[in-house]
């Protein structure tokens, strides 16, 4: 979860821009920022999609990315808030052995849920809030 996220979210961003849209400007990571812009997005006709996809490529090739997402019109000005997201005290990823992330409401971890197919909340046994785990198939 490094630059390829970084570059996805912001091409998104600046398509959305480009079909007029305002894109969604918080989110834990670049990861979640890429998947939330990627959801909203495909919402979009593809006449709209194809020519937003256009008008962002033209502006990426002449100014560059970062330069293009700073400049476009002025719907709205591009600061992505990234505000980490909690950590359990007390529950901990197997493999990685990293304390997991935690949402204190079963609505947000379902908001969460809903950018990414197969994962599903389910309440933390330490009663810290709520966690995401991949679906059982």
């Amino acid at each position: 979860m490094g630059r390829p996220d970084k570059k996805r979210a912001l091409r998104l961003f600046l398509y959305l821009r480009a079909a007029g849209r305002v894109p969604t400007l918080q989110a834990a990571n670049y990861f979640e920022w890429a998947a939330m812009l990627s959801k909203e997005y495909g919402k979009l006709t593809p006449d709209v999609r194809k020519h937003s996809r256009s008008l962002g490529r033209k502006l990426i090739r002449a100014a560059g990315l970062n330069a293009a997402c700073q400049s476009t019109p002025e719907l709205v000005v591009y600061k992505p808030q990234m505000i980490p997201r909690s950590k359990c005290s007390t529950c901990r990823v197997k493999r990685l052995n990293k304390p997991k992330s935690i949402w204190g409401t079963k609505e947000e971890a379902e908001a969460f849920c809903s950018y990414f197919r197969g994962l599903a909340p389910y309440p933390c046994p330490a009663g810290n809030g709520w966690h995401v785990t991949h679906r059982k198939r």
